[in-house]
């Protein structure tokens, strides 16, 4: 069997699987992934940049939910019994 297995990658805007050419650098899947994103600080979606709701001081968050100023539960902590 001399036929290659298909490398992947996951889009780094939205965590598609795309498959890639050998050598490729490719880090988005489409055009809408490729524009200027960033991660949202509070529940880590990709959101384009501009486009999200202003926060504490000039933190930009991806929606109205996350950017309410209330104390929420944090998952990676764990209460010691």
């Amino acid at each position: 069997m001399d036929s290659e297995v298909p490398e992947y990658r996951a889009c780094v805007s939205c965590g598609r699987l795309m498959p890639l050419q050998a050598g490729s650098k490719q880090v988005y899947c489409s055009q809408e992934c490729a524009r200027e994103n960033q991660r949202c600080s509070v529940c880590g979606r990709w959101f384009e940049k501009g486009t999200g709701v202003a926060s504490l001081g000039d933190l930009e968050v991806c929606s109205s939910d996350c950017a309410k100023n209330e104390r929420r539960y944090d998952h990676l902590f764990k209460e010691l019994s």
